[in-house]
């Protein structure tokens, strides 16, 4: 019997094998033998039972959105959980030592592997847990709906199928994809064999005797000890064996969801298996030592079935809350509309919050991710905003620069001379040359500091503001366009920097470049409407990381190809985000966001100028290596620019636009 669109037994049935998930969790082998059998089995079968013929672009991006949105909510969870737990825990503070776990937790999300940490010679860290089986789902119900549109006799069905199990069974001993890809590759059979039970109603034929044969089928693979199916890591204890077990036990735990299909507790937790699978995964990772400290206080023994039920209930009570939540923004969110892009605001708002993390003692491989994109993305998303027709009167749309840019920087010039002692000739000469770093060519010349990105993107937008005008095919733009970037690179690596990091700038037409075409040919719309190409922009980026990364300021530019198609795949990543927070989350939020964002050329120099004497304030009350530290400085900066920066919005005539450095 129905309810609405669902099957009450299925919701029974998910209720069941999720309590078998985490039982299977607790690390008792006598009950991994039973429950490794048919807990996932189930999921995958009923995955196909509820499946769908509609292959498509719709079908990817909406699977994409119910499976990977949950996945990368709890990622983040874990992430802001594991830094408390440093602090609270472990009474580390050190802002080092918290984005060292930061980067930690980065990383191994976007492998998103369940067991194995190694991508070839690539060591992400670790592994993520038990929401690996989000991602896995994506890849089996996608390649099962591409055979059922693609194949449509239903035996080369199987025969596909099975020789895509048998493939991850065999490659994953030798190279583990990332997002459990295998794992999915492993699950297709029993997605097809679901949605075949549903189209010929089979399970109909499911009947008392039969169940107490399968169940039978089961008890023999549990005394031979022959159950066992890690789909974590594609591996099973006996091909044959394992599968028939896996199917009996998945046949009998279907029957008694059938007879139990009034059950409300099981179909509560078996509609909302999602939440109860993240909340899980949450608790884990980071609620192991609470949970103990817990029973302690209760004065209730520390052993296995105390922690499950302490485990269970916490899982119930947070994935509850959720539900709540969720039904609750359902009525109440409203996306914000209007002529401006949001998500462009929140994504500099981000950026330039990175870039003052970027400029504190932090881990490497944090650092490396931050600075594989960051200062890459202002200009990608400058070019973004980029109007053609903007080129065709080449003296105003240069002038307009020069109010937007150096006016600006001008008034940075008079603070910065008023605000630091050096001479004024040593002042004068720091300004004029606005030199990011210097290295064989006025190495005697100090930084002007971050603030140089005004500069480079100043240079940047009217150098192509002319090959605009000068060049209008499309493909000599981008040929002028790539050798100048290279010649940009060449003499970064030369060593020859020039003055207002010109060579920067020259570099950084590409990324100029690429932005506009993304918004002239729909490139980004294109993208982010099929959301699933994270599966690849996310390799790319993690990929250009591993290389290098990037740092424009030093010259570090890395391979020029891959740095630039993973310093752009990861601006794509970003501006996905940012829309799906502006789709989201509480607009008073997004709102803040957005003032950040329309306020970080204000920021950038609120950083340059008072950052030292804003931390010399808070150092009065905390360690400058502390978190509490960095995060109040930040806080502090961000707090000034954006009213310093309204204040200027506020006095400015009316008919001027805002000042943003993208």
């Amino acid at each position: 019997m129905k309810q609405g669109n669902r099957i009450p037994w299925i919701d029974v049935a998910k209720g069941i094998c999720m309590i078998a998930v985490i039982a299977g969790h607790m690390g008792v082998k006598a009950i991994n033998l039973v429950v490794f059998s048919f807990h996932l089995t189930v999921f995958f079968i009923l995955s196909g039972y509820t499946l769908k013929n509609n292959f498509s672009l719709d079908s990817l991006t909406k699977r994409f959105r119910s499976l990977m949105v949950p996945y990368f909510v709890t990622c983040f969870a874990v992430t802001v959980m594991d830094a408390i737990n440093l602090i609270l825990l472990s009474g580390e503070t050190s802002f080092l030592a918290i984005t060292k776990k930061i980067g930690y937790d980065i990383t191994r999300s976007l492998m998103a592997s369940g067991t194995f940490k190694n991508f070839g010679s690539i060591d992400f860290g670790g592994h993520i847990g038990a929401i690996w089986y989000l991602p896995a789902t994506f890849f089996a119900v996608s390649i099962a709906q591409a055979l059922l549109k693609y194949v449509p006799r239903r035996g080369h069905r199987y025969a596909i199928s099975a020789a895509c199990a048998i493939c991850a069974c065999l490659t994953s001993t030798y190279l583990w994809l990332p997002f459990s890809i295998q794992s999915g590759m492993l699950a297709v059979p029993l997605v097809l064999l679901g949605y075949d039970l549903k189209q010929e109603d089979l399970l109909k034929h499911l009947t008392l005797p039969r169940a107490l044969i399968c169940l039978a089928v089961f008890i023999a693979g549990v005394i031979w000890k022959k159950t066992l199916i890690y789909y974590v890591t594609a591996y099973m204890t006996d091909y044959l064996i394992s599968t028939i077990c896996a199917l009996a036990s998945s046949l009998f735990v279907i029957y008694i969801s059938q007879k139990l299909e009034k059950s409300k507790a099981l179909a509560w937790i078996g509609r909302n298996s999602i939440f109860f699978l993240c909340v899980h995964l949450f608790e884990m990772e980071t609620m192991g030592t609470w949970f103990r400290r817990f029973l302690a206080l209760i004065k209730l023994p520390v052993n296995t079935a105390t922690l499950f039920l302490v485990r269970f209930l916490f899982i119930s009570a947070i994935a509850f809350v959720l539900v709540l939540f969720k039904n609750r923004r359902r009525k109440e969110i409203q996306p914000i509309t209007g002529p401006r892009d949001l998500a462009l605001d929140v994504a500099k708002a981000g950026l330039i919050i990175l870039m003052i993390v970027g400029h504190f003692a932090i881990d490497e491989r944090f650092r490396k991710i931050i600075y594989s994109f960051h200062m890459a993305a202002f200009v990608f998303f400058s070019g973004y905003y980029f109007h053609p027709e903007t080129s065709h009167n080449l003296f105003k749309a240069i002038w307009k620069q020069i109010k937007q840019f150096l006016l600006p920087y001008a008034l940075f010039g008079i603070a910065y001379i008023l605000l630091t002692n050096n001479g004024l000739l040593t002042e004068l000469k720091t300004l004029a040359l606005g030199l990011s770093f210097s290295k064989n060519i006025f190495a005697d010349i100090p930084s002007i500091g971050p603030v140089y990105f005004i500069l480079l993107l100043f240079l940047t937008k009217v150098i192509y503001l002319f090959i605009d005008r000068f060049c209008p095919k499309e493909h000599w733009k981008a040929a002028v366009v790539l050798v100048l970037s290279l010649f940009g690179q060449f003499l970064g690596h030369k060593g020859w920097w020039l003055p207002w990091s010109a060579d920067c700038s020259l570099y950084a037409l590409a990324f100029y470049y690429i932005g506009h075409c993304f918004k002239k040919y729909g490139i980004m719309e294109y993208l982010c409407r099929r959301n699933f190409s994270y599966f690849v922009l996310s390799c790319i980026w993690a990929y250009m990381v591993h290389k290098g990364s990037m740092e424009i300021a030093v010259r570090n530019y890395g391979a020029y190809g891959l740095t630039l198609m993973g310093a752009v795949s990861a601006c794509v990543l970003v501006y996905m985000c940012c829309q799906y927070i502006c789709a989201t989350w509480n607009r008073r939020i997004i709102y803040l966001l957005c003032q950040i964002g329309k306020h970080t050329l204000s920021i950038l120099v609120v950083h340059r100028l008072l950052s030292r004497h804003i931390g010399n304030i808070i150092s009065l009350c905390f360690s400058k290596d502390s978190v509490y530290y960095v995060v109040l400085t930040i806080l502090a900066q961000v707090f000034l620019g954006v009213l310093i920066g309204s204040l200027i919005a506020y006095i400015r005539p009316k008919n001027t636009k805002a000042i943003a450095p993208t």
